[in-house]
């Protein structure tokens, strides 16, 4: 299931990144990381994924070869520790020096489909997958309002998400309290395996069981899809974690992602 967890995070990011309307966008390996950068300056959107193929041995200049990767880009981007085994001191150190900042421990969760707890929802919350350009709006306007996110990083994840539907790379989901939308989840299948992102509930809709729902939607559209499990990441003080558990979750591995803001620009 680690596998599974880590294989789908990385999928998405270069799945999002090869969308981009930014002519610079390229997901490339150097030494044993993957690069992703997509141009937006939304930073989980931009990355690096160190030691992606969990070898014994690496190359000894990849840390330093992957940040002057990104040192011509001025972007905020994420670096990830992909490894179960505690970050050795060598390697805190240089992170350091280079200006990373820790974000905290995600976790990895997972469920085989055949263990799924569902629950009852309320008769006034309805969901539905996003079909038409007027749900993908109000989609997307739920999203970055909650997120907090600018007018320019919602116009390029509003390109760059725009891959929904049949045939799509992704899809997205609304949840809908009184007929109001109100919160949003997207999907990233690959292979058997789907992925659950973008998980976001506008502030005063919260506590109503939007996101019980969205998820055990997302999870049946799942089922008839063929697939066999789910996944998703957490930071372990996330208020879903107790969510998850309840429908079945279990943690399976962590993440460590470190953020890494550009230098300001001096005339």
């Amino acid at each position: 299931m680690k596998n599974d967890i880590i294989d789908n995070l990385i999928h998405l990011m270069s799945t999002c990144t090869n969308l981009s309307n930014h002519i610079a966008a390229d997901v490339k390996v150097i030494d044993d990381a993957l690069c992703y950068f997509s141009g937006c300056e939304f930073p989980f959107v931009n990355g690096i994924f160190y030691n992606f193929k969990n070898k014994e041995m690496i190359a000894p200049d990849c840390l330093k070869n992957t940040v002057s990767y990104f040192s011509d880009k001025n972007i905020s981007y994420i670096w990830w520790w992909l490894q179960q085994e505690e970050l050795p001191e060598k390697t805190k150190i240089a992170l350091d020096t280079h200006g990373f900042q820790p974000l905290g421990e995600f976790l990895g969760i997972g469920l085989k489909l055949d263990k799924i707890n569902f629950f009852p929802v309320s008769d006034n919350i309805t969901t539905k997958q996003v079909t038409t350009e007027e749900e993908y709006h109000n989609f997307m306007n739920i999203f970055c309002e909650t997120a907090h996110l600018s007018d320019t990083v919602k116009n390029d994840l509003q390109y760059m998400f725009n891959s929904y539907g049949e045939g799509g790379k992704l899809n997205h989901y609304i949840g809908y309290i009184s007929g109001k939308p109100a919160a949003t989840l997207t999907s990233h299948i690959q292979g058997k395996t789907v992925g659950l992102y973008s998980a976001t509930t506008l502030p005063e809709f919260q506590k109503n069981g939007l996101c019980t729902a969205l998820i055990q939607h997302v999870l049946r559209d799942a089922l008839n899809k063929g697939c066999d499990y789910a996944i998703a990441q957490l930071m372990a003080t996330a208020m879903a974690k107790g969510l998850t558990e309840k429908i079945g979750f279990k943690t399976h591995c962590r993440l460590l992602p470190f953020l890494k803001e550009p230098f300001p620009i001096t005339t």
